[in-house]
């Protein structure tokens, strides 16, 4: 299992940090936490030898999604 952590900044009234990490698609198997909606990364999130795929899990906290931007909004 391997990760890397990064962190970002968000802006909508004040500025706020939010960390993330980079998890190996073993992650959730080795935490043993299943998701409590969807599933975790699993091995073709990542093949060996390719890029991987543009895949996420959220943590659980309290925000809600409100919106998914198209493609084309780089």
């Amino acid at each position: 299992m391997g990760e890397n952590g990064w962190n970002l900044t968000t802006t909508e009234d004040l500025p706020e940090d939010v960390a993330g990490d980079y998890l190996t698609p073993s992650a959730t198997t080795h935490f043993g936490v299943p998701a409590l909606i969807g599933r975790g990364l699993i091995p073709s999130d990542a093949p060996f030898g390719q890029d991987a795929q543009p895949v996420v899990v959220l943590s659980h906290k309290s925000y809600t999604i409100v919106g998914v931007m198209p493609a084309r909004f780089t």
